[in-house]
């Protein structure tokens, strides 16, 4: 089999969102590149935030490849549309927005890889290499054949073996980046991951469904190897450990944190992680020596009804607030993450969570509303009721969700209008990304560093530079009524 120049890119969304300042090249496509690589292919992997790929880039490729995720699906399609009509090179789409929408994504691409992609991906390259390729043999993959009709072939069982270090050399621009001074001040971290999967069901993610229910884990001498390796590459010692759930298994992650101690590794790491953890003594501890600084938590909402209603498994705002001070108690600072607009949230939810999150110091702030993303129980119920704003292609005059970078309401809530619901929610955001809120991160100065001041800067900054796009939503939901797939918007 001859080797093939292949091109993967990862295009961001045009819009404003609470990570435009934490840039990052994701894990997906340096994985599937080194799988690439190592069985002989030359890969070149382009992200717009750190550099977007030229023309040129673009001709030489046999093949490109682009990961997609709901934020950012139809830049990838404009991109893919481009490419196609210019007859370079077969499209492959993978990520999690088309496995949930294959049939949308072949209307720009030639082929989708549905879940984790690393051996469907090399099957399919081998089969385009052939006289006659047979794709209906390739797991995981849909296409469509000779006649035009889409085929989706069975999907392939998880990956068990998780144990490959990803090249980030890979990544064109990447080594440049990671030695810009404005790394050095604020460093996004390298990601590394130490699991794949998540137990719980929580009804607006897609985790689960896409890779599965049961945890799988990469042995410790391959984590240990890949924190090493990053280290090296990237010139400074922040990390970010990218599991959705960091201490899934408490035993694997202390015996793993043990070994970052014991290596005198001397990384600084943040991880997303659960709040009811706090009540294990001897996690903690080892959380704070391994060299962990900050915490991603999921706290989804202060209303114990919406708790329930999410399936977070969390039983009272007690261990919210208990979760909070332990954190803080061990010198370990906390974002805390929260889902608005459920049919249990009340008006004025943001505001009231907003003063909540004030109240108990949490170190920065992430609000955004429910997210009807494809494959969740949440997309289903709404679309079932009638509740979901789309807007319309205007050229196919097909509807879609304008998910953009999640931050903008698109569903109709029970207790208050999607007007309110948004206007809300950048009301809160302004409230605690304040000139008073900076001025309360100084007084962490001593504990923390410049750190929790850097933060609150940075979040003053995307609100103010989100805010026109806001008003611009606030006119577009204004302007339209919740409808259901049935339903295709002419306006």
């Amino acid at each position: 089999m001859k080797s093939w120049n292949v091109s993967l890119l990862r295009c961001d969304p045009d819009s404003s969102n609470v990570y435009s300042s934490f840039r990052h090249p994701g894990l997906a496509l340096p994985v599937i590149g080194t799988v690439l690589k190592n069985a002989g292919h030359r890969v070149k992997i382009h992200v717009d935030v750190i550099r977007k790929p030229s023309s040129t880039d673009l001709v030489s490729s046999d093949l490109i490849g682009l990961s997609v995720n709901s934020a950012c699906f139809q830049e990838s399609y404009r991109l893919a549309d481009r490419v196609r009509g210019e007859g370079r090179c077969p499209v492959v789409f993978g990520g999690p927005h088309v496995t949930f929408l294959p049939e949308e994504a072949l209307e720009h691409g030639d082929f989708v890889v549905r879940g984790e992609g690393e051996q469907t991906i090399l099957e399919l390259i081998r089969e385009l290499s052939r006289e006659r390729p047979d794709f209906g043999q390739i797991s995981g993959l849909s296409w469509r054949d000779a006649g035009g009709v889409v085929r989706h072939n069975p999907d392939r069982e998880l990956e068990e073996d998780l144990d490959l270090i990803p090249d980030q050399s890979l990544i064109v621009g990447y080594r440049e980046f990671n030695r810009h001074w404005t790394q050095r001040l604020f460093p996004t971290g390298a990601l590394v991951s130490t699991s794949r999967g998540c137990p719980f069901r929580c009804t607006f993610c897609t985790i689960p469904q896409t890779f599965g229910q049961r945890l799988r884990f990469r042995s410790h001498d391959a984590v240990i190897a890949d924190i090493r390796q990053q280290l090296a590459f990237a010139g400074h010692r922040y990390v970010y450990f990218t599991d959705d759930n960091f201490t899934g298994h408490r035993r694997r992650v202390k015996e793993l944190l043990r070994r970052i101690i014991d290596e005198r590794l001397d990384i600084r790491f943040s991880a997303q992680l659960r709040a009811d953890i706090v009540r294990d003594v001897e996690l903690m501890d080892l959380l704070r020596r391994a060299g962990c600084y900050l915490v991603f938590v999921g706290f989804e909402s202060i209303n114990q009804a919406t708790l329930d209603a999410y399936q977070k498994g969390i039983h009272s705002r007690a261990v919210l607030e208990q979760a909070i001070r332990e954190f803080h108690r061990h010198r370990i600072m906390v974002h805390g993450m929260f889902v608005i607009g459920s049919d249990e949230d009340p008006p004025e939810t943001a505001l009231h969570t907003v003063d909540w999150a004030i109240e108990h110091r949490l170190d920065s702030l992430q609000l955004l509303p429910i997210c009807p993303l494809p494959g969740t129980e949440v997309l289903a119920r709404l679309d079932a009721e009638g509740r979901l704003y789309r807007a319309a292609d205007p050229i196919t005059r097909r509807s879609f969700i304008p998910y953009g970078a999640g931050s903008f309401v698109l569903h109709e809530p029970k207790n208050m209008s999607a007007v309110r619901l948004q206007r809300e929610l950048m009301l809160a955001y302004r409230r605690f990304y304040s000139v008073r809120g900076i001025g309360s991160a100084l007084f962490k100065l001593h504990r923390y560093g410049m750190e929790p001041l850097i933060y609150r800067l940075l979040g003053r900054g995307i609100v103010r530079r989100a805010e026109s796009e806001v008003d611009r939503h606030v006119r577009w939901l204004g302007a339209r009524r919740p409808e259901s797939k049935s339903v295709v918007e002419t306006t």
